[in-house]
């Protein structure tokens, strides 16, 4: 029997996929949370390296602790910036909120910069492999 299309696909992927139970809502769909730290170019230039990376562990310790109370689970980090994939737009939606009131007001050391919390969520179907979540839902996120 000739292999179709979506044989020949299908044998390249990793034949390891991750479980997206625990992800995502019972039609399959994630609520996918992106977040980072509003002009942190510039406060990472104001506070020198040292400095700027306590800020980042605090803030992932903070954020951390809020996406758990939201059953939220971080699935990329890079810098400041965060993925969050949630099985509930609910859950996340309620987590940027938080995330956002808690930053609100705050000002970074010296610098007198408010530390504000950018977010963006989108609810969809993504492509996973063993490694990332890709594909349109992640982008409009």
């Amino acid at each position: 029997m000739q292999p179709t299309s979506i044989d020949i696909i299908a044998s390249t992927l990793d034949p390891v996929l991750p479980d997206l139970g625990q992800f995502s809502s019972p039609e399959g769909a994630l609520t996918l949370l992106l977040t980072d730290i509003a002009n942190a170019a510039t406060m990472r230039e104001g506070l020198g390296d040292e400095r700027w990376s306590e800020l980042l562990r605090d803030h992932r310790a903070i954020l951390a602790g809020i996406v758990g109370h939201h059953d939220g689970n971080i699935v990329r980090e890079e810098g400041d910036g965060y993925m969050v994939a949630f099985s509930s737009a609910h859950a996340a939606l309620h987590c940027a909120i938080e995330l956002q009131r808690t930053f609100a007001g705050r000002t970074v050391g010296d610098l007198d910069e408010p530390l504000g919390i950018r977010a963006g969520l989108h609810t969809g179907f993504v492509i996973v492999n063993a490694d990332d979540f890709m594909g349109r839902n992640v982008v409009l996120a």
